[in-house]
């Protein structure tokens, strides 16, 4: 896991409620196909006369497979992404050092700032810097 990876976990997660936020708003964002025929019938009085008659409306069993083919689609992302994270959280958790683990998880994961990582985890911020410093010059 390089860590070029490892930053890019918070975004992964805020793109995977977006990707979470879509399918709740698909049956709102796919546009129903109208659906149009030409139909022959007569007048219901005499004398009966055959006429022709345009008749529309909304195909919404098409729509209905429009949201499901979206949706599966969306679904798709979010499981390719949480596979990446997961892959993440499982390198995390592989790492010996508690507070390195702990590190790499707020840095990583959970996006914080130094000082947010320190209010967390409780490890001062210069010492979490300088774990994370070794940490990171042993990967390379």
């Amino acid at each position: 896991m390089t860590k070029r990876e490892l930053q890019e976990i918070p975004e992964l997660n805020k793109e995977i409620e977006f990707l979470k936020q879509q399918i709740e708003d698909v049956e709102y964002s796919v546009k129903a196909r109208h659906a149009s025929d030409v139909v022959r019938g007569s007048d219901d009085e005499f004398p009966y006369l055959e006429k022709t008659f345009r008749v529309g409306g909304v195909s919404w069993e098409r729509h209905e497979k429009d949201v499901a083919k979206l949706k599966k689609h969306l679904q798709a992302r979010i499981d390719a992404l949480t596979a990446k994270v997961t892959q993440a959280l499982e390198y995390i958790a592989s790492i010996d050092d508690s507070r390195t683990r702990m590190i790499l998880h707020c840095r990583y994961i959970s996006g914080y700032t130094w000082e947010q990582t320190e209010a967390e985890t409780g490890i001062p911020a210069p010492t979490a810097k300088r774990l994370f410093k070794t940490w990171r010059d042993f990967q390379t």
